[in-house]
């Protein structure tokens, strides 16, 4: 009767290694889950390579929440865990989180801020955050490991946003043979609601 049943594997917040997401897919699939939700990026981390722009995973990999080293899959990893979900019957989704918030780590989200500055806004900041959180306050160009969400927006009237958009969806099509990929976009606190309508418009399209 369910033909999609997925489970979420975050990996941006706290980043786990090849080994654990097999094991992971072992155990899901044992229980007749039959799809992978990889969440690979967020304001704690990049965790994909993309050959196109390779600071994301040089900059914006190096941490997590957790407060560890962090670490990315390599594009040998990322095929290695799609071929072992497959293998048990299981599809691999793979998320990049553009909620325009969502994008601090990365040029933003995706490392942005910290790998590719010119393509993120300046954090906004919100009613929940205060310099007492354990992770701080979140500063442009500077690795962000607290919790707090939606501060972060891409760059929405800028083409290079665009550009990345279509690189990082491009590379990520060519790893992934199931049919979804999946452009996150909740949380945008910090975007704009007409810039919000536009960019995931845009984002959608590509």
């Amino acid at each position: 009767r369910f033909e999609y049943r997925g489970v979420m594997l975050d990996v941006a917040r706290y980043f786990h290694g090849l080994d654990t997401v097999k094991a992971y897919i072992d155990r899901a699939s044992s229980l007749k889950l039959n799809v992978l939700h990889l969440h690979l990026s967020d304001d704690q981390g990049w965790r994909i390579e993309i050959d196109a722009y390779p600071r994301l995973t040089e900059l914006a990999a190096g941490s997590d929440m957790a407060g560890g080293s962090g670490g990315f899959f390599t594009k040998g990893d990322y095929r290695a865990a799609v071929a072992h979900a497959a293998a048990r019957h299981m599809a691999v989704v793979a998320e990049i989180d553009l909620r325009v918030g969502g994008i601090y780590r990365f040029a933003m989200d995706a490392g942005g801020s910290l790998a590719y500055p010119e393509l993120s806004e300046e954090p906004v900041m919100l009613d929940e955050m205060s310099p007492s959180d354990p992770g701080g306050i979140p500063i442009s160009g500077a690795p962000y490991t607290g919790g707090t969400v939606g501060f972060s927006s891409l760059k929405i009237n800028e083409e290079a946003t665009y550009d990345f958009l279509t690189a990082v969806f491009t590379e990520l099509a060519e790893l992934t043979p199931g049919p979804y990929l999946h452009r996150g976009g909740d949380e945008a606190l910090g975007t704009a609601p007409a810039d919000f309508v536009k960019f995931i418009a845009r984002a959608a399209a590509i």
